[in-house]
C-alpha cells in the first residue's frame, strides 16, 4: 500500500485547524455548527434533523481545580484502539511513561516524543486494522473500519464520518469530513485505490487534538451556579465512558447524546447501569486498582534474583491480574466492600496459586479459589501489593505501613526529616529486622513518624519481599504482632489486620475508598471544596450497603460529570483557550 507523500503535510495542516478552532465549530451558538445532519459528517445542503442537550446536578461545591484539557492516558488510548480498530496489543505501553500523582495520573501535556509515538503507531494499527477486516469479512464478521463498499458512492464519506465521530467522541462537522476527504483526492492523484487515502484519512483522526484529548466543552449560555457550567452531552458521554470503561464512548452513548438523553440523573443512571454490566468495565477496575492502590508499582518492582530467584515478569503479571479480578468481583456483586478486608477467597491462576498454597490451579487463565484464613485472607494478604511495599532484597514494615496508612486510611505519614539516617542497624546473627528496627525507632528524630507505620508494617512480617508466607527471619521465628496506630487495637498477621480494620476503622476506610474513587472519576487530586461531595458520597455508600458498584453509580449522579467548575477562571480559561 503506497503512502500519499502529501498525507503529512495535509495532517499538519488539518491538526493546526483543529487546534486553532476553524475546523471544530465556535464559541458562540450552537458549538459545533450546522445542522445537525451536518454535526455528523453531512455535506451542506443535506436534510437537517432535530438535536438536543442539557444537564443538571444537585448543589455541590466548586474550587475551579476543574481541569479542563487532558490528553488520555496510556491506559485510555489502548482501550479505546481496542475499541475502534479492534486492537488488543496495548501499542500505549511501549509509549513514554505517564508520571502520576497520588491516585491520580497526569496527563495534560504531550512531548514530541510522545507524538512521533502517536504518528506511527497510528499508521500501523490503521493499516493492521484494514487488514483484519478484510479476514474478518471473509469470515461473515462485523468489520471495525470497513464498513461499507468503496467503490459505491458515499461510502468513503460515511466511513470516515462515522470513525471520526467515536474516535472524537462528538458530532463530525461536514467542512471537517471534506479535509479528511482530500485524503482520497491525493491517493488517486498519484494513481491510487481509494482504500490508500481512507486509511490516510483515518490516521489523521487519531492524531487529531479531538482524539488524543479530552476536552470539557461548556454548553453555550449554560446557566452558571456556584461555580459550576453545564458541559454539552457529548462531554457527559466522554466522561462517563472514560470513567466506566476507560475508553471511549460506544455508538449507543452518541446517539443518546444526539438526542438530548443525557440531561438528567435518571438517563444518566440508566446508561451507567448498562455500562458497567458490559465486558469493556473491566477498565474500570484495572485503572481505579492502579489509581487507588499504586499497583503500577509492581511492574517495576525488581527483587535480587540470588535471593528469591522465582521472581519474575510473568508472576508480576499474574498478581497485578490477581488484584484486579479480585476488586473487579466486588463491583460486580453486591457485598460490600469492607469484605475486600477479610475475604476468604482470591483469584489465582497455574503462576500465582502456589504462592497461597493452592493446589490444583492449571493454565494461565484466573479461578476464584479459598484461602486458609490464617495466613491469607482478604486484599491486605495479595502477594503483589507486599512484594511492591518490599525493598529489593528485604521486606520493609516502614514503607508496609505507610502504604496502608494512605491507601486505606487516608491517613499520610510525614516524610523523614532529611537529615535523618533512614537505613535500620546492620544485621547481626539471630536477630529479626524487627528487633533491628525497634531499636531504631527508639531514636527521638525516628519515634514519631515510626510510629505511625511500623505498627501496622511488623504486622505483615510473616510475608517475605515476593509476599510469600514465612515463620522465620534470619534463622528467628518472626514475630508478626501489630496494632492500629493511636491505639490498643492489637492484631497478628494480615488477616487479624484486614479485620481490625473492618471492625474498628470501617468509617475510615470506607470513607478512603469514596476519596480515591471521585478522584478517580473527575480525574484530578480533590480538595477542601469538594468535601461536602465527598461525606454525600460516602453517606448514600453507606446506605447502599457499601456496594462497589452502587457507588459507582452515585458518583455518576455527581455536578462534576454533568458540569464542570469554572470559579475564579478567565473567559478564556473557560472554553479551554491555552494561555
Amino acid at each position: 500500500m503506497r503512502r500519499p507523500p502529501h498525507c503529512l503535510a495535509l495532517l499538519a495542516l488539518f491538526a493546526t485547524a483543529a487546534c486553532t478552532g476553524s475546523i471544530g465549530g465556535s464559541s458562540a451558538g450552537d458549538p459545533y455548527g450546522g445542522t445537525p445532519d451536518q454535526r455528523n459528517g453531512g455535506a451542506a445542503g443535506d436534510k437537517p434533523g432535530e438535536d438536543g442537550d442539557g444537564g443538571g446536578a444537585a448543589r455541590e461545591a466548586c474550587s475551579g481545580a476543574t481541569p479542563e484539557l487532558r490528553r488520555l492516558s496510556h491506559a485510555e488510548y489502548d482501550n479505546a484502539i481496542r475499541d475502534l480498530l479492534g486492537e488488543a496489543t496495548r501499542p500505549g505501553r511501549a509509549f513514554p511513561s505517564d508520571t502520576a500523582a497520588i491516585g491520580v495520573a497526569e496527563t495534560r501535556n504531550i512531548s514530541p516524543l510522545l507524538f512521533e509515538a502517536y504518528e506511527s503507531t497510528a499508521r500501523t494499527l490503521v493499516e493492521a486494522a484494514w487488514k483484519r477486516d478484510q479476514e474478518r469479512i471473509a469470515e461473515g464478521q462485523t468489520a471495525f473500519l470497513r464498513t461499507c463498499d468503496l467503490s459505491k458512492a458515499g461510502c468513503p464519506r460515511a466511513l470516515i464520518a462515522r470513525f471520526a465521530r467515536l474516535a472524537w467522541r462528538r458530532p463530525v462537522l461536514g467542512p471537517e469530513v471534506d479535509a479528511l476527504l482530500k485524503m482520497t483526492d491525493v491517493a488517486r492523484e498519484l494513481g491510487d485505490g481509494p482504500e490508500v487515502g481512507v486509511t490516510a484519512a483515518l490516521q489523521v483522526v487519531l492524531l487529531a487534538p479531538d482524539f488524543i484529548f479530552q476536552q470539557e466543552r461548556l454548553v453555550p449560555g449554560g446557566d452558571v451556579r456556584d461555580g459550576f457550567a453545564p458541559v454539552d452531552p457529548y462531554v457527559v458521554a466522554s466522561k462517563l465512558a472514560a470513567f466506566l470503561w476507560n475508553s471511549t464512548p460506544d455508538e449507543r452513548l452518541l446517539d443518546r447524546a444526539d438526542a438530548g438523553g443525557l440531561n438528567d440523573g435518571i438517563s444518566i443512571e440508566e446508561e451507567a447501569r448498562r455500562m458497567l454490566a458490559d465486558r469493556k468495565a473491566e477498565g474500570l477496575f484495572e485503572s481505579f486498582v492502579a489509581s487507588w492502590l499504586g499497583t503500577s508499582r509492581l511492574d517495576k518492582t525488581n527483587l535480587d534474583k540470588a535471593l528469591f530467584p522465582a521472581w519474575n515478569d510473568a508472576v508480576k503479571q499474574s498478581l497485578k491480574a490477581e488484584t484486579i479480578a479480585f476488586i473487579g468481583s466486588f463491583f460486580r456483586e453486591k457485598s460490600s466492600a469492607l469484605d475486600m478486608l477479610d475475604a476468604g477467597f482470591t483469584f489465582a491462576n497455574e503462576t500465582s496459586a502456589p504462592l497461597y498454597g493452592v493446589a490444583g490451579v492449571r493454565g494461565a487463565d484466573f479461578q476464584r479459589v479459598q484461602v486458609d484464613g490464617v495466613r491469607h485472607g482478604g486484599l491486605l494478604t495479595h502477594a503483589g501489593l507486599l512484594a511492591m511495599t518490599s525493598l529489593p532484597t528485604r521486606t520493609s514494615p516502614a514503607r508496609r505501613g505507610s502504604w496502608v496508612s494512605e491507601r486505606f486510611l487516608c491517613v499520610h505519614p510525614p516524610p523523614p526529616p532529611p537529615d535523618v539516617n533512614t537505613n535500620p542497624p546492620p544485621s547481626q546473627p539471630n536477630q529479626t529486622l524487627r528487633q533491628r528496627l525497634q531499636a531504631h525507632q527508639d531514636k527521638p528524630a525516628c519515634r514519631g513518624c515510626h510510629a505511625l507505620m511500623d505498627p501496622i508494617g511488623f504486622g505483615l512480617e510473616a510475608y517475605d519481599a515476593t509476599g510469600s508466607w514465612r515463620t522465620t527471619d534470619n534463622g528467628v521465628p518472626i514475630d508478626s504482632a501489630g496494632s492500629l496506630p493511636g491505639t490498643d487495637v492489637a492484631f497478628t498477621g494480615g488477616p487479624g489486620l484486614g479485620r481490625v480494620i473492618k471492625e474498628n476503622a470501617a468509617e475510615a476506610f470506607t470513607g478512603c475508598v469514596t476519596r480515591n474513587l471521585l478522584a478517580h472519576a473527575i480525574g484530578r487530586p480533590l480538595d477542601v471544596a469538594d468535601e461536602p461531595t465527598v461525606k454525600r458520597l460516602h453517606a448514600t455508600f453507606a446506605e447502599r450497603r457499601f456496594a462497589l458498584g452502587e457507588l459507582v453509580l452515585a458518583v455518576t449522579a455527581s455536578k462534576h460529570l454533568t458540569h464542570r467548575c469554572v470559579a475564579g477562571q478567565t473567559t478564556a480559561e473557560k472554553l479551554g483557550v491555552p494561555q
